[in-house]
């Protein structure tokens, strides 16, 4: 991809489509790129010819008579390849097609699109949107968009969006909450270039520190979350997902022509990539103003102090840090014995401190710095609804610099100390809530910077499966006993057992086995074969065998069959994984059995992964309570788990073949882990 300065900081801008009527999106923009105090040439382009806002209309491109870094498109999808070419042929490096009626619109759209697309490529260009909103960049003071009034504070935030829209709400939060912006860049139907492009730019970018990102959907999810793990070390990254639900999909899909991807599998991508998660859109605009305002401040620990003048927010505080999972302690005995020097006798010193109304203002500093001191602490929380005295915001300013502990404010009714706050980079939240949310931000970004990352990359060397290549499979979908021989071969341990197609053999079979066993149908179309009874456990001698044969002819079950060995455990997991269309290779972990469906919390990754990884994917689940001696059962040796997990990821990795696979359930017994069933899907 060619380098994107021209898209960012172009020298000169050429706006195709350019009008003199003021209800035209086309003097929108040039107003905009006029007003925001752009440095360079603009050259409006219209076959009408005239002025525009002071500027003479040129008809077309080579009378610019400079090579132009970036043409803005604003005209009719139909007349947009041709314009696209135009440029391609004066040499512009960067075009924005702002138009709307491509991807988006159906077949017709998607031709012009894939022809404007075309040009670009062939010429070197690089390519935005089309559908899209522009770009702004207001640290050179750019502004190429439909917008009016952005925000004029330069901040630390870029925002990437797919969606223009929610570069408008964007811009009203910043607004709203006084915190700056660096650039803006709508994607749109992102036909050419895409989120990593713009992240690997962004990540050399020295006026941006943090990165926020609205997703739709994604081409290439394994190359983005490659290019964000690269980047999340050193700066954060939050994104808030649409498409979440069937209709969200649906709505992604005739908005920008995303293609859909289950939810939990964009979250444990992000995840391993280090991308903080962000459920909705308040909880966005929170999370991005909490990292931009922190300047790398980030708490040590998840240990919270909350500082009050009133009570009763201070009680939802508290809750809503547990909620969280962030710790409300009590402080020492040493810390509240200052506290209780400073403060009137009725006020509250434990945590959280209730300085009271009748506080004298000054003993604010002394008390807030006794707490922040406090090796308990690892953030703070202030809270003031009406009480607006400015050395408020100034002990907790103080504070936090003296002992490089991070602030977060709930406050209202008190506008000079809001200003305080807002001036000193401490974000002022409109919730007792929403500011624990914001906090807990900044000590899920440190536990980012704390936790090994698993690797991303897929080798291209790796062999595959031996079993895979020699088998003649005749079917995509491999029954019981095939899968336990792919699976053995990678070092999963199956239970022992045998194909048969006659009685004969089946008694036989358990002969060598050795009783008792079970009796199972072994045909490629049945995945859950407990559903429809083809399933006889615990069959103790041989009398019992024949009638479990029986009962499965009468249901028109037929050979061939398995006889395998019957076992009994104290625990069962389920491992999984997919071959997803946008990330790839995933794997799932979590309760197995025929609760799998039931108990939905599962742990999710990307392969491959390393046994660091592993382990934690293991920690997160819903099996490690059952794993870690669950109501006075025995602990089982977590490394063998990590092991098999392992082995599974290598299993995906090297064989991309496959498009699902399904062992379940693993059977957990003293110190053996084996798999009882298993089911393979092959691509098709």
């Amino acid at each position: 991809m060619a380098s994107l300065k021209a898209l960012f900081d172009p020298q000169n801008v050429a706006i195709i489509g350019a009008s003199a009527n003021p209800g035209k999106l086309g003097h929108t923009l040039m107003k905009n790129i006029l007003e925001y105090g752009f440095r360079g040439e603009v050259y409006p382009v219209n076959p009408s010819g005239g002025e525009i806002l002071g500027k003479t209309v040129i008809n077309s491109l080579a009378d610019a008579g400079n090579l132009v870094d970036l043409a803005l498109i604003i005209v009719p999808a139909p007349a947009v390849p041709r314009a696209v070419e135009e440029c391609a042929k004066v040499g512009v490096k960067t075009v924005v097609i702002l138009s709307s009626g491509f991807g988006e619109a159906g077949e017709n759209g998607l031709q012009l699109q894939a022809a404007a697309v075309a040009t670009a490529r062939k010429a070197g260009m690089v390519l935005v949107g089309p559908n899209c909103m522009g770009i702004y960049n207001l640290t050179d003071n750019f502004n190429g968009t439909f917008f009016w009034e952005l925000p004029h504070i330069k901040g630390n935030i870029s925002f990437i969006s797919q969606s223009g829209a929610m570069g408008g709400l964007f811009f009203n939060e910043a607004h709203q909450r006084n915190f700056g912006l660096a650039k803006f860049i709508s994607l749109g139907n992102m036909a050419d270039i895409d989120y990593v492009d713009l992240l690997e730019y962004l990540a050399e970018d020295e006026a941006t520190r943090m990165i926020a990102l609205y997703i739709e959907g994604l081409r290439d999810g394994r190359r983005f979350a490659q290019a964000a793990a690269a980047i999340t070390p050193y700066k954060p990254i939050i994104a808030l997902k649409a498409g979440r639900t069937k209709a969200g999909q649906r709505a992604a899909e005739s908005h920008t022509g995303s293609l859909a991807c289950e939810t939990e599998i964009y979250r444990a991508a992000f995840k391993q990539a280090g991308i903080i998660w962000a459920s909705g859109t308040e909880d966005f605009f929170d999370k991005a103003m909490a990292l931009s305002m922190a300047n790398k401040l980030l708490p040590a620990g998840r240990n919270v102090a909350v500082v009050t003048i009133s009570g009763g927010p201070s009680v939802l505080a508290g809750d809503t840090c547990e909620e969280e999972g962030l710790q409300v302690r009590e402080l020492q005995a040493s810390t509240q014995q200052l506290i209780r020097q400073l403060i009137p006798e009725f006020g509250a010193t434990a945590n959280p401190v209730d300085m009271t109304p009748q506080c004298a203002p000054e003993n604010y500093e002394a008390c807030v710095k006794a707490i922040a001191s406090d090796p308990e602490v690892d953030g703070l929380i202030a809270i003031n609804i009406g009480l607006d005295n400015p050395e408020f915001a100034r002990a907790f300013i103080k504070a936090r610099e003296l002992y490089q502990k991070p602030v977060v404010a709930f406050v209202a009714a008190t506008p000079q100390i809001a200003g305080i706050f807002n001036s000193y980079q401490v974000p002022v939240f409109p919730s007792v809530e929403r500011a624990v949310n914001g906090l807990n931000c900044l000590v899920t970004y440190r536990e980012v910077l704390e936790r090994g990352r698993a690797s991303l990359a897929i080798s291209k060397g790796a062999d595959g499966s031996t079993y895979l290549k020699e088998r003649k499979l005749h079917d995509w979908a491999l029954n019981e006993f095939e899968a336990k021989q792919l699976f053995q071969e990678y070092g999963i341990p199956c239970t022992k057992e045998l194909m048969v197609m006659t009685l004969e053999e089946t008694l036989i079979a358990a002969e060598e086995i050795r009783y008792p066993v079970v009796l199972k149908v072994c045909q490629n179309a049945i995945a859950h074969k407990s559903e429809i009874g083809g399933v006889e456990l615990n069959l103790g001698n041989s009398q019992q065998l024949i009638n479990a044969w029986e009962r499965l002819s009468l249901k028109e079950l037929r050979p061939p069959y398995l006889v395998q060995e019957m076992v009994r455990g104290e625990a069962e997991i389920i491992i999984g994984g997919k071959n997803d269309p946008v990330f790839g290779p995933v794997l799932l972990f979590g309760v197995g059995g025929v609760m799998a469906e039931l108990i939905h919390k599962t742990s999710l990754s990307l392969v491959p992964f390393d046994r660091t990884w592993a382990l934690q994917m293991v920690l997160e689940s819903s099996a490690y309570s059952l794993l870690s001696g669950f109501r006075n059962r025995p602990a089982f040796n977590l490394s063998k788990v990590v092991d098999l997990l392992c082995q599974v990821s290598n299993l995906l990795t090297d064989n991309p073949q496959i498009q699902e696979l399904d062992i379940n359930p693993l059977v957990i017994a003293s110190e053996r882990i084996i798999a009882v069933d298993g089911f393979v899907v092959l691509k098709k």
